[in-house]
C-alpha cells in the first residue's frame, strides 16, 4: 500500500544510508534494492549533491518539516514529483514519474498561449487565476496587471457596463454548472472587439465544480460581415415591402421560402403562419391544377405566366397574375422559383365592365319580371288571403322553389300560426313536415325573422351547424336550402315569407335583394289594405352623366355640395319650370357655368346664402333638365354630383322601357348612362293623411272657408261671418284656419314619415 500513487519509496537513515527500498524504487534507482540498502545515498548518486532535490532533502532532515519539489534529474531525463517526510529514524522520500505529465502541460501552455481565443481560469469567486498571452497581448497587458482581479473588473471590461454586467453573470451560471455564453464587446490596447464570450465549469472527479474556464473568440470581423449582411438584407427586404405586388420564393418541394410583407398583408396571415405553408395552400381547390401545372412549367422551361384566384384566411378569392422564373444556385443547381404576382381584379372589371354593365341590366329586368308579375298579380287581390295565395302560387310557378308560406307570430304567446303554404307536390308533405320547423319559437332557425326583421338564409342545410337539429325535416321535405323575410312596415310585422329550394347554394345576393324587394312590396300592401287605399307603382330610374360635371373638374379632390331641392312646373304645355338647387358658394360660378354650357337661354338666380351654401333658381325651358325629363313621361326627383359625375334619379311610368327613356335622355345629355332601375310604391290617399292629422276644429274651419268661396277673389263669405257660423270670435276661427293651411302645407312639400305617401 506505500506505492499507491507513487512510482518509488524510499526510507533514508539520519546519516543519509537507505534503510528500505520498494521495488518501485529500485527501479527508478537502476539497482536491487538489496545493493542499495544500507548504502550511502551520496555514493551511490554523488550526482544528486549537485541537484535541486539535494538541497530539500537537507532541509526537510535538518529542520525536520516535510518539503514538496518537482525537478528534473538529468541522469534519467525524467521529471520526478518528490515529497519528503521527516521520520523518527530519518526520511520518507515518495517519488513519482511525472515526465508525461510535464510535457503535456508544456504543450498545454504552448497551445494555451499560442491560440488566438482568449483564455483564462477563474477561482470560483471569479478570481483571474490564469490567462493566456492572446489576452494579455490584446489589452496590451503584463500577467500580473490581470492575476487576482475579479473578471468583471478587469481592463477588458471596465469600461463597458453591459460587458461587466454579463462577466457577473457568466461567473454565477458556470458556478452552478452552466454554461454560459453571450456575445460582448471588450478593449484591447489599440482597438475594441467584440466577442463571442463563455464561461464554462470545471468539474474534479466526484463532479464539483473547482475552476470556471472563460474563453473569448474575437467575431469583430464577423460581426461587421454580419452587419453589412443584414443592411443588405434589410435593403432588399425593404425593397421588396414596397412593391404593391406580392413576392415569393418557392422551393422544389414548394415550401415558401421567402415572400414580402404585401403577401402576408394581402393573403391575411402572419409570417409564422405562412413559414409553415406550402404554395397550393394559398389557392382554391378549383385552381390548383393550373397553379400547380405552372410551377412545373417553371421549373421544366425557366418560366411561365398563369393567372389564378388567390385565396386569403378570410375565404376571399383575389385574381391575380403570376409570373415566375426558374432559380438556381451558383453551381446552377435548381432551388426553387422566384415569382411576382400581380392584384388584376381592375384590369379585369375593366374589360368585363361594358358587358358586365349589359347583364346586369338584363339580369335585373329578369328578376324584376318576376316581382312585376307578383306586384301586378297583389295590386288586383282585395284581401290579405287573397294576396299570400297569389304571392305564394306565383313563386311555386317560378320552378325554383318546392315550397312557399306566409306565417306570423301571436305577439302574446309567440305561437306560430301557418296562414298560407304551397308545394310543389300534391301531398302537403312539405307543408306538414314544416310545422316542425317552425315550433317551438324560441328554437326555430328562423327566430330571428320573427322577432327582430332580420333576413335569414341558409344556403346548405347540410353544412349550416345552426340547422343541424332540423337536417331530418329538410331531407324528407327535400329541400336544401332556405331563406326567410319579414313582411314587413315601418315598425310593424305583417309575417314572414319562407322559401324552400331544391338547389343547394340558392339564395344568392341577386336572387335574395328580388326576394327581399317582394317582402317589402306584399309588408306595403298589406299595410296599404289596412289603410283602405290601393297602391300605384312606378319606375324609378337613376342615370349619371361625367360631362355634366366637366365645369367642377377644375376644383380638383375639393367636396362639392350640389344638390337639387325641388322642381315647381310653372307650365308643362309649354316646358316652363322652376328649379332650386343647393351648391357650395365657392361653386356658384361653375354651377352657373355648368347650366349656361348645357343652355346659355336658361337663366340662374342667387336667392341666398347660408352657412356657405347657396341657393339658387333656374328658370328652366325647353332644353333643361326638367324639361327633358317631362318629355320621356318622367319627373326629376334629386341631382347630385359625386366622383366627377352628376347623378340624376327621375320617376317614370310603370310601364316606360328604360332603353327607351336612356336612348331619349341621350339627345340632350349625349354621354348619359342608366345605372340602376327599381320599382317604387305611390299609394294616393293624401286626403285620408290630411283628415288624420287635423283636428275637428281646423277641419271645420278649413271646409267652410273652401266651400264658402272665402278663398276666391272677390271673397264671398267675411271671416266675421264664417266665425259666426261656428260660434267663436273672428281671431278664433283665423288661428284654426291658419293651423290648418300650415297642415296641409307641411303634408304636401315636407318629406313625409310615411313613405307610402
Amino acid at each position: 500500500m506505500i506505492e499507491d500513487g507513487v512510482d518509488g519509496f524510499f526510507e533514508v537513515t539520519t546519516d543519509w544510508r537507505y534503510g528500505y527500498v520498494s521495488e518501485g524504487g529500485a527501479r527508478l534507482a537502476g539497482h536491487p534494492g538489496e545493493e542499495l540498502r544500507g548504502e550511502c545515498v551520496w555514493e551511490i548518486f554523488p550526482e544528486l549533491e549537485q541537484a535541486e532535490l539535494a538541497d530539500a532533502l537537507r532541509t526537510a532532515m535538518d529542520e525536520r518539516e516535510p518539503s514538496t519539489l518537482e525537478t528534473y534529474y538529468p541522469p534519467h531525463d525524467t521529471w520526478y514529483d518528490v515529497r519528503v517526510y521527516p521520520t523518527e529514524n530519518g526520511l520518507s522520500i515518495y517519488v513519482r514519474d511525472v515526465s508525461d505529465l510535464k510535457h503535456r502541460a508544456q504543450q498545454f501552455e504552448a497551445i494555451f498561449d499560442n491560440t488566438y481565443t482568449f483564455v483564462g481560469l477563474l477561482d470560483l469567486q471569479g478570481t483571474i487565476v490564469e490567462v493566456n498571452d492572446t489576452a494579455l497581448e490584446f489589452g496590451d497587458l503584463d500577467r500580473e496587471n490581470v492575476i487576482g482581479k475579479r473578471l468583471w473588473n478587469s481592463y477588458w471590461v471596465q469600461e463597458n457596463q453591459d460587458a461587466q454586467t454579463a462577466a457577473r453573470n457568466a461567473v454565477e451560471t458556470a458556478r452552478r454548472g452552466e454554461l454560459f455564453q453571450d456575445e460582448i464587446r471588450i478593449q484591447g490596447g489599440d482597438r475594441e472587439a467584440t466577442i463571442d464570450f463563455t464561461v464554462r465549469p470545471i468539474t474534479n472527479g466526484d463532479g464539483e465544480v473547482t475552476h470556471l474556464l472563460p474563453e473569448g473568440r474575437d467575431i469583430t470581423r464577423r460581426e461587421k460581415l454580419t452587419r453589412e449582411l443584414r443592411r443588405e438584407r434589410d435593403f432588399i427586404e425593404k425593397a421588396l415591402d414596397t412593391l404593391t405586388d406580392i413576392f415569393y420564393v418557392v422551393g422544389t418541394g414548394g415550401e415558401i421560402r421567402r415572400w414580402n410583407s404585401r403577401m402576408a398583408e394581402i393573403l391575411g396571415y402572419s409570417s409564422e403562419e405562412i413559414a409553415d405553408m406550402e404554395a397550393m395552400d394559398f389557392f382554391p381547390d378549383d385552381q390548383t391544377d393550373r397553379v400547380s401545372d405552372a410551377i412545373e412549367e417553371t421549373m421544366k422551361t425557366g418560366g411561365s405566366v398563369v393567372e389564378a384566384e388567390l385565396l386569403t384566411k378570410a375565404g376571399d378569392r383575389i385574381p391575380y397574375e403570376l409570373t415566375g422564373a426558374r432559380l438556381t444556385d451558383p453551381e446552377g443547381e435548381l432551388i426553387g422559383l422566384v415569382g411576382i404576382g400581380r392584384d388584376i381584379t381592375e384590369k379585369n372589371a375593366r374589360e368585363r365592365e361594358l358587358q358586365t354593365q349589359r347583364e346586369h341590366l338584363e339580369a335585373l329586368n329578369n328578376l324584376n319580371t318576376v316581382v312585376r308579375e307578383i306586384t301586378d298579380a297583389v295590386i288586383q287581390q282585395s284581401t290579405r288571403d287573397e294576396i299570400e295565395g297569389v304571392t305564394c302560387d306565383k313563386l311555386i310557378e317560378s320552378n325554383s322553389y318546392v315550397c312557399a308560406w306566409i306565417a306570423d307570430a301571436d305577439p302574446h304567446t309567440e305561437e306560430v300560426r301557418l296562414r298560407t303554404k304551397r308545394d310543389d307536390d300534391s301531398s302537403g308533405t312539405h307543408s306538414e313536415r314544416l310545422v316542425e320547423l317552425l315550433h317551438p319559437l324560441e328554437q326555430s332557425p328562423i327566430r330571428a325573422t320573427f322577432e327582430t326583421g332580420t333576413v335569414r338564409v341558409c344556403r346548405d342545410v347540410d353544412d349550416s351547424p345552426n340547422f343541424e337539429p332540423w337536417r331530418d325535416v329538410a331531407r324528407e321535405g327535400e329541400f336544401n336550402s332556405f331563406m326567410a323575410v319579414p313582411l314587413v312596415y315601418g315598425n310593424t310585422q305583417f309575417g314572414v315569407l319562407g322559401l324552400h329550394s331544391t338547389r343547394t347554394n340558392a339564395f344568392g345576393r341577386d336572387e335574395r335583394e328580388i326576394i327581399e324587394q317582394l317582402g317589402e312590396v306584399v309588408g306595403y300592401v298589406f299595410y296599404a289594405i289596412e289603410r283602405k287605399e290601393m297602391l300605384d307603382s312606378a319606375l324609378e330610374l337613376t342615370f349619371r352623366s361625367e360631362k355634366l360635371a366637366d365645369p367642377f373638374a377644375h376644383h380638383g379632390d375639393e367636396d362639392i355640395e350640389l344638390t337639387l331641392e325641388t322642381v315647381v312646373p310653372l307650365d308643362t304645355d309649354e316646358n316652363r319650370f322652376i328649379e332650386y338647387w343647393h351648391v357650395n358658394d365657392d361653386f356658384v360660378d361653375s354651377f352657373r357655368d355648368a347650366v349656361d354650357q348645357h343652355d346659355p337661354k336658361l337663366d340662374v338666380r342667387l336667392l341666398s346664402t347660408v352657412d356657405g351654401l347657396a341657393r339658387c333658381e333656374v328658370s328652366a325651358g325647353a332644353k333643361s333638365m326638367s324639361s327633358v325629363f317631362a318629355s320621356q313621361g318622367g319627373k326629376l326627383r334629386t341631382a347630385s354630383i359625386d366622383d366627377n359625375a352628376v347623378e340624376i334619379v327621375g320617376e317614370f311610368p310603370d310601364d316606360v322601357d328604360p332603353e327607351q327613356v336612356t336612348s331619349g335622355l341621350r339627345d340632350a345629355f349625349p354621354d348619359i348612362e342608366l345605372v340602376s332601375q327599381q320599382r317604387i310604391l305611390t299609394p294616393q290617399y293624401l286626403r285620408q293623411i290630411v283628415d288624420e292629422n287635423l283636428t275637428e276644429k281646423q277641419k271645420t274651419a278649413l271646409q267652410l272657408a273652401y266651400f264658402s268661396s272665402y278663398f276666391e277673389q272677390p271673397r264671398s263669405s267675411t271671416g266675421e261671418e264664417l266665425a259666426d257660423n261656428i260660434g267663436v270670435t273672428k281671431q278664433t276661427f283665423h288661428y284654426h284656419l291658419r293651423n290648418a293651411e300650415e297642415t296641409v302645407f307641411e303634408i304636401l312639400f315636407e318629406e313625409p314619415e310615411d313613405p307610402l305617401i
